[in-house]
């Protein structure tokens, strides 16, 4: 699977963060050489990073883990 650029694209799945973090938003896919990801939520983003202890087989999911929450400036 590729992403909207072509890059590989790899499966993965949020953890931690806000209790109200949706289930549903917590799995999908990201371009395969992105370390970090950030989703908005609640007027603010929830950043997640690549969690490196966890070696992934071809085709497995990658856990990303929360690390921070930001504010949208107005």
């Amino acid at each position: 699977m590729t992403d909207d650029m072509g890059r590989e694209a790899i499966r993965i799945v949020l953890e931690g963060g806000p209790d109200r973090f949706p289930a549903e938003e917590r799995t999908r896919y990201v371009a395969a050489c992105e370390p970090r990801f950030k989703i908005q939520h609640y007027g603010g983003y929830e950043h997640f990073e690549r969690d490196e202890d966890v070696t992934a087989a071809a085709g497995a999911v990658v856990v990303y883990r929360w690390v921070a929450r930001t504010e949208i400036a107005e």
